[in-house]
């Protein structure tokens, strides 16, 4: 059976997700509209974002994020800034899912593939529908036990309650 293994970046998914959420008002079982492009949109201005750690700060204490403004950017910096967004806006990323790894889910969902995951994620986009839907993944299938179900049912064969594949990362398999 098919292991689809992504790199943690289910954790910076995770984070568009609910920024991208947040900025449409969208709540689980809305239309979630968008591309690649708005991901590629958004990890640019992020590329402005700098975090600032003090020398001797308390443990625990969590780093200030500052924003680059145009002048901290310079004229250069704020050039090659805005010829990068010019590039992902002049492409045509339409036939990009916003979300790879649930529009893959869904694909093999629409063939008859069942798929298990075992990631840290809780947020996700359903494709299985007419239109993307922003949803949560139950919380039972991050717990522990859930991703031990998970891993139970990979190994087991399809017709006996088994999954055909396994998307997981590696905040997933974390004790496995």
């Amino acid at each position: 059976a098919p292991d689809i293994s992504s790199y943690p970046d289910g954790v910076t998914m995770e984070a568009f997700l609910e920024d991208y959420a947040d900025q449409l008002g969208l709540k689980p079982g809305d239309e979630m509209k968008g591309d690649f492009s708005h991901v590629l949109k958004k990890y640019a201005d992020r590329s402005r974002t700098i975090l600032i750690k003090k020398a001797h700060r308390e443990k625990g204490a969590k780093p200030i994020r500052h924003y680059l403004t145009d002048e901290e950017l310079t004229p250069v910096g704020v050039q090659l800034y805005n010829r990068a967004i010019s590039i992902i806006e002049s492409a045509d990323l339409s036939g990009l899912p916003l979300s790879p790894i649930d529009y893959i889910k869904g694909q093999l969902k629409k063939a008859g593939y069942d798929t298990g995951e075992i990631t840290g994620r809780t947020l996700a986009v359903d494709y299985t529908g007419k239109v993307p839907i922003f949803t949560t993944r139950p919380g039972s299938e991050k717990t522990a036990r859930g991703r031990t179900e998970t891993l139970k049912r990979f190994n087991t064969r399809p017709k006996k309650g088994g999954v055909h594949a396994l998307i997981i990362n590696q905040a997933g398999s974390t004790g496995l």
